[in-house]
């Protein structure tokens, strides 16, 4: 008799003991981070399989919105110390000249974390996941009374009479269900009288027949869970892709009228030359006044060209911060250098075996010439017959216009012989990237060559002048 009471003494205390641990194993924080996991587990699943890739779905919402925000308003302002965020992939954000300039890559990673409809979707895929989750919770063990309690961390024991119950359900996909139940009665298991029991439980077992009795039927809320998920993910993959699209699209359509600004510009000044070089053989006597005036007509329709290219510039710039999620008198500009990058991307894609041949010629001629002047003539053919492996005549329009920009400004002439002789070394990484069909790799070191050799001179090259 007294063996056994002291068996059920030694019982209450570890009952007791991991009520009390489990008690305090969940907080609010800990149930935030669980659904997290959870949620993000499952889009990740289902992401994968979709699109076949490896990476996890990021459910969350960058925190440093806010501060992309402030630091653009703190640079229109005029403060030179404005702090951008990092943002992963891609180069720091440094401003220039109080404009932040965005690449490709940039702009599509600012527009992912900016834009609202992206988050909102993305928003979506997450509580469907959690939806997803709740069905397969009905599949799951449920519990109840100090068990559940236990578990939010909310205990239901009865503390005075000290008696307790718990119980245990769980549903299959052929509709049966098992559920166990179980109560405790404390006072009872430190009686004496070995006749009493403080622990009572029982266990049942249901199998429909007929009705709810068919797999289908009973899987149904999780199939169409697990739809609702996919639906989800198809549509942000989507939106995903077009927003994209989008964004490439207006990101080329500023740089289209950015570039049209300045040829405008280019046609302005050489009107100008012209109506000056009529006003004077007009005045030895060697043209007529309807000549001039013709001129005159020609220089000011010209001005009104420019003033329309400049409009539909700034109306382009302003639409394209509004896709990225930012305000339109943010200070950003667009990197032009970015087309050149994208002309060796796509002549390593594109270029024929005869082709590249004849840039490896040009590149020989390169290294053998002596004087700046062979330099910067061989140079500018090997950029010409890299705009031409491109077969793109919009890039290779662009090229030839810009060419004549930096003539214009003697950028060529201004550059002494030891750059020209550096950058022998880059053209010839750039052909041997186009060589071995990278286009990746010959884009960076595009981007590496403008940066080493015109660094000073691009941001006044790509800039509209207002």
């Amino acid at each position: 008799m007294f063996f056994f009471s002291q068996s059920r003494f030694s019982v209450v205390p570890p009952v007791l003991a991991v009520c009390l641990w489990l008690a305090g194993c969940m907080t609010p924080d800990k149930a935030v981070r669980e659904a997290d996991e959870t949620a993000t587990a499952a889009a990740t699943e289902v992401w994968r399989a979709q699109t076949g890739l490896t990476n996890a779905f990021d459910i969350a919402r960058p925190a440093d919105v806010l501060t992309l925000r402030i630091a653009l308003e703190a640079l229109r302002q005029g403060t030179t110390n404005a702090v951008f965020p990092r943002i992963a992939g891609v180069a720091p954000l440094a401003p220039s000249n109080g404009t932040l300039r965005l690449s490709l890559e940039s702009a599509l990673r600012l527009g992912a974390r900016n834009n609202r409809k992206y988050q909102t979707l993305k928003e979506a895929v997450y509580q469907k996941a959690l939806a997803l989750d709740d069905a397969r919770y009905a599949f799951d063990n449920t519990f109840s009374g100090f068990l559940l309690g236990a578990l939010t961390g909310s205990p239901e024991i009865d503390k005075e009479g000290g008696q307790g119950g718990a119980g245990v359900r769980r549903k299959f996909v052929n509709g049966a269900t098992l559920a166990g139940n179980m109560a405790v009665d404390v006072t009872k298991m430190i009686r004496e009288d070995w006749h009493s029991f403080g622990w009572t439980g029982d266990l049942t077992a249901s199998v429909p027949l007929l009705r709810g009795s068919a797999r289908e039927i009973v899987r149904e809320p999780l199939t169409q869970a697990e739809r609702n998920l996919a639906y989800a993910l198809l549509t942000f993959s989507r939106y995903r892709e077009t927003y994209a699209l989008s964004i490439a699209k207006a990101y080329y359509r500023v740089l289209q009228y950015a570039q049209t600004r300045r040829n405008s510009d280019d046609n302005a000044r050489r009107l100008d030359l012209n109506w000056r070089r009529a006003e004077m053989m007009f005045k030895a006597g060697r043209m007529d006044r309807i000549q001039v005036d013709q001129a005159r007509t020609d220089l000011l329709a010209a001005h009104q060209t420019i003033i329309t290219a400049q409009q539909n510039y700034e109306d382009a710039l302003d639409n394209f911060k509004i896709t990225l999620g930012l305000a339109p008198e943010a200070p950003v500009a667009l990197d032009d250098a970015e087309l050149v990058r994208i002309q060796a991307q796509m002549a390593a894609q594109a270029a024929t075996e005869e082709e590249i041949r004849g840039l490896f010629a040009i590149l020989d001629r390169m290294k053998r010439g002596q004087t700046r002047f062979e330099l910067m003539s061989v140079g500018h053919q090997f950029h010409l017959s890299l705009a031409q492996l491109a077969h793109n005549r919009v890039l290779y329009g662009f090229y030839v216009s810009a060419a004549s920009q930096m003539r214009s400004m003697r950028v060529l002439g201004s550059l002494t012989l030891e750059v020209y002789r550096s950058g022998i070394h880059e053209h010839a990484a750039i052909a041997e990237a186009i060589a071995h069909r990278d286009g990746a790799l010959a884009a960076q070191r595009m981007r590496e060559h403008l940066q080493n050799d015109y660094g000073p001179y691009l941001s006044e090259l790509t800039a509209p002048q207002p």
